[in-house]
């Protein structure tokens, strides 16, 4: 039963790549049937919480001393909900943009939400391993095939470095604990150098060390595919990071991690609030969000909850923040509610997050990292407030059904996270209602700030905080991939046309003499 999701988008994607001759509007219809249906079953297992599948163990065990296990409990589930929540979102969406998705674009939205869910579930370390490196794999085979200029696949070699560096530090702290052959995630936090290999590897998957690594410039990706880009790999982080807290934090590791999240939550919504355009300031409120997170955290297991509210919140109202453009004039009251959910009203995930804030407040952190932090979500909130400021792009089509299907997909993510925050429990808690009205509070000052100030002081915070960035690191990283290349070149031209056909009796004869 918990693989039913994963072999559904394997299957989803079977039949849009058996569709590609069909007409576009055939394959729209398809794809919006099978994430329905799909949602439908994900919703379904929600009941015979939790399940556990655990394949055959592969040979030779020597090389893989376990078996791939997934496990679908509380966490998981959430998480994999939002994620069909999201495609769904963006499938319905799909007909009101302008660029049509090609059939094998259509077949990768199924697929990586697959493998995005299939990371969501891994129950040890090695089949996380597997799901964080396949889902790596496939992203940078799909970007590669996408960007043609230079300087995009320099892009996006370049933020594949990155993540493989988190794969090898996933399978570095499964190697560090002694004596045992595949440790869990609990059994892998009880080893110090282990348990921050681990967290090194959450923030590097967040994007928080080092901060913010761009995407290929690909025009193609700004929405739809891009949205999927974005908002999965940090769920994914996040799953692992609640289950790193529900196993138990390193108290000595706690104020490292807290320092990186007050870092990342000030930088990320400074830089959301001063936006231009909200899909160029996506990456930064992921940013905010995830560093948010991280100061949920503490020694309790409790946090885990915090950081699920937080995961769920990148995926749903971040979406719906991604897929959203203005074009009816009802369509404005959308960015409202995406703040106030994103500010934590009660009953809510936000709330959940803005809860546990005030609770470490009791495990020892300062009452000034509290208010920057309720500071942070304050801005993150007003900075949703800019897409009522949009141009009207108009309706691409007078279909009615195509309406109809676009507003259910932006309205959709917003009500699930409304719904989740019922399935969690949030409830009206004493710590969530407090720092709900304080935001509250000082959203309208922040309001009033700001409508107050000159365009031109606006543009120099801009330029003022624009010194913060870290792209420079992503350029480094760029000339370096441009050095290997030139100097990988020549070496491959030896293998190719006829000298290719040496080589291959050069290794034939090799290894006849090893057998030999």
């Amino acid at each position: 039963m918990a693989g039913l999701p994963i072999i559904g988008m394997a299957v989803a994607a079977l039949l849009i790549g058996l569709m590609r001759r069909r007409l576009a509007r055939t394959q729209w219809v398809l794809s919006m049937a099978m994430t329905a249906g799909l949602w439908l079953v994900v919703l379904l297992l929600s009941f015979p919480l939790p399940m556990r599948l655990e394949l055959s163990v592969w040979q030779p065990q020597d090389l893989f001393p376990s078996s791939v296990v997934l496990v679908m409990d509380n966490t998981a589930w959430a998480f994999v909900y939002a994620a069909a929540t999201l495609l769904m979102s963006m499938v319905f969406t799909a007909a009101a943009r302008a660029a049509e998705a090609p059939a094998g674009v259509r077949a990768f939205w199924f697929l990586y939400t697959g493998f995005a869910m299939l990371a969501m579930m891994a129950g040890n370390m090695m089949t996380l391993a597997l799901a964080w490196a396949s889902l790596d794999l496939l992203t940078l085979m799909f970007l590669m095939s996408m960007a043609h200029r230079q300087e995009e696949r320099a892009h996006v070699l370049s933020r594949a470095l990155a993540d493989v560096a988190g794969v090898l530090l996933l399978l570095a702290a499964a190697i560090v604990p002694e004596g045992v052959r595949d440790p869990s995630i609990a059994e892998a936090m009880s080893h110090p150098l282990a348990a921050g290999l681990l967290m090194l590897s959450v923030l590097i998957r967040l994007g928080l060390v080092p901060l913010h690594l761009e995407m290929a410039p690909v025009e193609k990706l700004r929405r739809g595919l891009g949205t999927l880009l974005r908002l999965y790999p940090p769920a994914v982080a996040l799953v692992l990071l609640a289950r790193i807290l529900e196993a138990g934090l390193p108290s000595g590791v706690v104020p490292w991690v807290r320092g990186v999240g007050i870092l990342a939550a000030l930088l990320g919504s400074v830089r959301w609030l001063l936006q231009r355009e909200a899909i160029e300031a996506r990456p930064y409120w992921i940013l905010a969000l995830a560093g948010l997170a991280l100061l949920s955290t503490g020694s309790s297991g409790d946090a885990g909850r915090s950081v699920v509210a937080a995961g769920l919140v990148i995926l749903l109202v971040g979406g719906a923040l991604s897929l959203f453009e203005l074009v009816s004039p009802a369509h404005r009251a959308l960015p409202i509610l995406m703040g106030i959910l994103t500010a934590g009203p009660p009953m809510t995930p936000a709330a959940i997050l803005a809860g546990g804030l005030g609770e470490s407040l009791l495990q020892g952190t300062s009452m000034l990292l509290q208010v920057v932090a309720l500071l942070c979500m304050t801005m993150l909130a007003l900075g949703c407030l800019h897409l009522l400021y949009q141009p009207s792009a108009g309706w691409p089509t007078a279909e009615a059904l195509v309406r109809v299907t676009y507003n259910l997909g932006l309205v959709f993510p917003l009500i699930t996270l409304l719904g989740l925050g019922f399935w969690m429990n949030a409830g009206i808690s004493l710590w969530g209602s407090v720092a709900f009205g304080v935001e509250l509070l000082a959203a309208g000052l922040i309001f009033v700030g700001l409508r107050r100030l000159r365009a031109e002081t606006v543009e120099r915070a801009r330029g003022w905080i624009d010194t913060f960035d870290v792209g420079f690191l992503q350029q480094v990283l760029v000339y370096v991939v441009r050095g290997a290349s030139r100097l990988v070149r020549p070496i491959a031209q030896l293998f190719e046309g006829e000298s290719a056909m040496l080589w291959m009796y050069v290794i034939v004869l090799m290894v006849l003499m090893t057998l030999g």
